[in-house]
């Protein structure tokens, strides 16, 4: 079985420091998932590839977005 690479207790730990979103002053499209934006970033630290070439699958809608 795959290890994710955020796994829960990692998790557990990090949801705590991140801080609350309130709405957007300018409205705007819907805000990406925290899990998904860390993940997204990790996996990018881990491989070395750019953040222009992850894929929708890693939870962000854009490289950028994470």
């Amino acid at each position: 079985m795959v290890q994710p690479l955020v796994s829960k207790d990692l998790w557990s730990a990090v949801e705590p420091l991140i801080p609350k979103r309130g709405p957007h002053p300018e409205g705007g499209g819907p805000p990406v998932d925290d899990r998904g934006a860390l993940t997204s970033i990790l996996f990018v630290l881990k491989s070395g590839i750019l953040l222009e070439l992850l894929t929708l699958e890693m939870g962000c809608s854009s490289g950028m977005t994470c």
